[in-house]
């Protein structure tokens, strides 16, 4: 990678949860979506045709507006992907 700007991309897009979306830039961005947990492959290029390519994991939660519900989940930070492999 030689530090320019960097492409992503899904290599499998039918890997991804239904509303979940990776731009090229890398930022997720998410609807609604069922929770649970989904192993998602990603490649990432530079300005140079250099590539990498791995798996993210990006578990989802139930999210509620009863803050009372045990079951739901309440993020209060921001969420990172971290690669695999």
């Amino acid at each position: 990678m030689d530090g320019g700007p960097l492409t992503y991309t899904v290599t499998d897009p039918a890997k991804l949860p239904p509303g979940l979306t990776l731009g090229g830039t890398g930022q997720l961005s998410a609807a609604a979506m069922p929770e649970g947990v989904y192993d998602v492959p990603v490649k990432v290029c530079d300005s140079e045709g250099a590539c990498a390519a791995g798996t993210v994991r990006v578990s989802t939660y139930l999210a509620c507006a009863d803050l009372g519900n045990k079951r739901c989940r309440h993020l209060s930070a921001p969420v990172t992907a971290v690669p695999e492999g």
